[in-house]
């Protein structure tokens, strides 16, 4: 229901000199295509946008080689916070754990970020921010699901059909 009622607005981001730039919004359509993680397991969703917007703003082709990330990399982060326009997170935000599933990483990301692109310094994504964490001894670090699991899981999607999660 929520999906069915969505619209992804595109390019919604101030220029150089502060002011907003012009925005292009387009619906979401589940009906044609709504696949959905697992509950608590990969906290992400696909939804059908119409009006193929790929041709009209620049997209990235996700490069299954780039998905990997090592402790220690540095990773930037492109979010618009409680939907506010967007932010950068830029450099010294250093990841400090690399799990099956996620990765832990130390940066400045403000609440409502979740579903943002977690990117290597290279720019090529590697997961998406999804929580932060106490990791113990007053530290917390962001969470990011790594792009790694949700390709193995659509993966294994296909191979059941489509009918894992909630596929249309």
């Amino acid at each position: 229901d929520v999906a069915a009622k969505a619209t992804a607005i595109f390019n919604f981001q101030a220029a150089p000199d502060g002011e907003m730039l012009p925005t292009k919004s387009f619906r979401c359509n589940p009906a044609k295509l709504y696949l959905s993680s697992p509950v608590n397991e990969l906290d992400c969703a696909f939804v059908w946008v119409d009006g193929e917007p790929g041709r009209s703003f620049d997209h990235i082709q996700p490069d299954r080689n780039s998905f990997q990330v090592a402790a220690k990399d540095l990773v930037n982060i492109i979010q618009h916070p409680s939907g506010e326009p967007k932010q950068l997170a830029l450099q010294e935000n250093e990841v400090r754990q690399v799990l099956p599933l996620v990765i832990r990483y130390q940066t400045d990301t403000m609440p409502g970020s979740s579903g943002s692109c977690v990117f290597n310094n290279q720019w090529k994504p590697v997961a998406l921010h999804h929580a932060s964490k106490d990791v113990g001894a007053g530290t917390i670090l962001n969470e990011g699901v790594r792009l790694t699991a949700i390709a193995a899981w659509l993966e294994r999607v296909q191979e059941q059909g489509g009918t894992q999660g909630n596929a249309a």
